[in-house]
């Protein structure tokens, strides 16, 4: 199902909703490409994508690419209360210091 709405309509929120099922059914090298198909199409200002993949390496671990995508959220959006949190939360303060402005056109690393 989630591959054919992918196929049919490729938003971004269609690539999430399947980089979170396939993180879910344990298959984490799908989930990370589908995460970086949905960064890739995102709207320029849409910090969605870079947080969604932020949760997704918190869940398996990897700490430094969940503050990198957290980096490219704050860079989308810098004022957005939930990334300024979640950087605290990693003991990192919001600024635009640590903004990092997200790869593009290419997919993300």
């Amino acid at each position: 199902f989630l591959d054919r709405q992918v196929s049919t309509y490729g938003s971004t929120r269609d690539y999430l909703r399947q980089g979170k099922y396939l993180a879910k059914a344990g298959d984490p090298d799908a989930a990370r490409l589908a995460f970086r198909k949905g960064a890739y199409f995102a709207d320029k200002n849409d910090p969605s994508p870079y947080i969604a993949i932020a949760d997704f390496y918190a869940s398996i671990g990897d700490q430094p690419n969940a503050v990198t995508s957290l980096r490219y959220a704050n860079y989308v959006d810098q004022g957005n209360l939930e990334v300024a949190a979640r950087l605290r939360q990693m003991g990192i303060v919001p600024g635009p210091t640590i903004t990092a402005e997200p790869p593009k056109p290419a997919l993300l690393r």
